[in-house]
């Protein structure tokens, strides 16, 4: 089993002989089935330094940048979900239903999350429940 470039479109991958690859290095039928284990389990194959193929997490991949934004992405995501959870308590027969402590602390609450991009330590920052709001 061999671990190489194709001859042809250039991508890496497992050929059974040489004829269709090039810049190949030879790896056993059980690291060849290790490796196709791990890709099911969601990691990525890449050539590593020595030449050999690597199970990678893909997430080990990214640039700064790209990890920054997939982050930035997952709380803004958290907080959206928040934000929906706590829309039906701003409709005019629930919220008028509601004390003036508890119709201050929603508001707040509300702007708190939709704040929560703008802050200077974001997208490192820990999105709180009501419950937890609440509770300062």
């Amino acid at each position: 089993m061999y671990y190489g470039k194709h001859k042809k479109d250039g991508s890496w991958g497992f050929f059974l002989d040489t004829k269709y690859c090039t810049d190949f290095v030879e790896i056993t039928n059980a690291e060849h089935t290790r490796l196709i284990s791990e890709q099911e389990k969601g990691k990525q194959i890449i050539r590593g330094d020595d030449g050999y193929p690597a199970a990678v997490a893909p997430e080990s991949l990214l640039t700064e940048e790209e990890k920054k934004e997939r982050a930035a992405e997952s709380i803004r995501n958290k907080r959206n979900t928040l934000l929906a959870e706590t829309d039906k308590f701003m409709l005019t027969d629930m919220y008028e239903n509601l004390t003036p402590r508890e119709q201050k602390e929603l508001k707040d609450y509300r702007q708190y999350l939709r704040d929560i991009p703008q802050t200077s330590d974001f997208p490192d920052v820990e999105v709180m429940s009501l419950a937890d709001y609440k509770r300062l």
